[in-house]
């Protein structure tokens, strides 16, 4: 689990739930919001009385105060990400292939280097408190996050990195100051950086595009849930 307790981060919690077979997990979000991501496999979700089915790319929305029960259909990986929250509102169940089809939540951005696909899975059509969470599958080659930014004032983020078999790798880079880099190494699937401050390129080698889970928690609820209030490297603005 990646959270407060051993990270910078000050509200964003994020884990995975992995089941294979007859296996079962239950969790309660006692003071929390939870997004779900299926990232492989199949399972079904219960959360009162009812059942979601979960397949690749799925998401759901659990305000808190609700127990949730995961099942296996063979096997199922979902990333669990939680934020404090005190409001009051229905789970919610994002089927991928309803976002792969609306533009508001589909985009292809960047430019002749940097093309990828942004699915935002937890935005304005999720009534959140903190979360905003969501895919970029970035082309071969190509750089992500970029121009770059960051929005280190107003949402904290974790990147959890997918469908990047070994050998397949990418370069993630956080800084400040590209003279005092605070981090820059290279991430293989499953691998999972945490970002506070800082403006976050990353690129994939060629042959495999960078993809990951993007998981934000807005500082101040409600009002720090906004997908594009981001502020951009100047030198790079256009340049991509």
């Amino acid at each position: 689990m990646i959270g407060p307790d051993n990270t910078p981060l000050r509200f964003l919690s994020c884990g995975r739930i992995i089941l294979e077979g007859d296996e079962k997990a239950s969790a309660r979000s006692e003071g929390r919001e939870v997004a779900l991501i299926c990232i492989k496999g199949a399972g079904e979700v219960r959360v009162d009385s009812s059942a979601y089915a979960m397949t690749l790319y799925d998401a759901l929305y659990i305000p808190p105060g609700k127990q949730y029960d995961v099942a296996a259909k063979g096997r199922v990986d979902l990333v669990e990400c939680s934020a404090p929250s005190e409001k009051a509102v229905e789970t919610q169940f994002v089927p991928f292939e309803k976002a792969r089809h609306d533009p508001a939540l589909h985009l292809t951005v960047g430019d002749k280097s940097s093309t990828r696909e942004v699915y935002k899975l937890i935005d304005d059509n999720v009534e959140a408190a903190r979360l905003v969470c969501g895919l970029t599958f970035g082309k071969p080659g190509h750089w992500t996050s970029w121009s770059p930014h960051e929005h280190g004032t107003t949402r904290e983020e974790v990147y959890l990195y997918i469908d990047m078999p070994k050998p397949n790798f990418g370069l993630q880079m956080i800084y400040s100051d590209l003279q005092n880099v605070d981090f820059v190494a290279p991430v293989f699937e499953d691998d999972a950086v945490v970002i506070t401050e800082g403006y976050h390129p990353n690129v994939g080698i060629p042959g495999c595009g960078i993809n990951f889970v993007w998981m934000m928690a807005g500082l101040r609820p409600d009002v720090d849930r906004e997908w594009a209030d981001m502020h951009f490297q100047p030198e790079f603005v256009g340049k991509g």
